[in-house]
Formats: C-alpha cells, sequence, structure tokens
C-alpha cells in the first residue's frame, strides 16, 4: 500500500507537477473518533453499574450521561474520546 502511495506522489499530473510526500499519522495521533450510528442504541448498565452503550465492532463503552436525554428524542452520534485518567491518593 506504501509502495502505492509513494509512486502516485512521484508521478506528475497533467500540467507536470508533483504532489509532495504523504505526511503519514502514527497509531496515537488521533484521540477521538466520531460515531455515526448510535441511533438504535439503548444505555445499560453495566457490572459496576455505570451506564453504557454497546457499539458495534466496539462492544460496551462507558459514557459520561451530563444530563437526560428528554422523552422522545434520539441521539444520532457520539464522539469516542481516549483519556487517560489518574487517580491517586493523599497519604
Amino acid at each position: 500500500m506504501y509502495k502505492l502511495l509513494w509512486i502516485t506522489c512521484a508521478l506528475p499530473d497533467k500540467n507536470g507537477k508533483t504532489s509532495g510526500r504523504p505526511k503519514l499519522k502514527g497509531k496515537h495521533y488521533y484521540n477521538s473518533f466520531c460515531h455515526p450510528q448510535l441511533s438504535n442504541t439503548i444505555p445499560v448498565k453495566n457490572a459496576n453499574s455505570r451506564f453504557c452503550i454497546n457499539l458495534p465492532k466496539i462492544g460496551l463503552v462507558p459514557f459520561v450521561d451530563n444530563r437526560p436525554i428528554p422523552v422522545g428524542f434520539k441521539v444520532k452520534t457520539g464522539t469516542v474520546i481516549y483519556e487517560i485518567v489518574l487517580d491517586y491518593q493523599k497519604n
């Protein structure tokens, strides 16, 4: 795949200009992504009594319920954010 990518950026276009080298991102570059298929998911409580949503191909993901969802409304999209939470006890 990368070989094809380098070949396509090295070949000139119809005006004779070549595009620059692509900037490839690492796997830890993105901390969040949007999940657009939440219209038919139902919040459930897991064993730790936290609210979770069952996302396709990911599984149960805990979410922060800042305010209740009004009756008759649906959640359409959601953003999954990777955060590191450090908890420590003060001696």
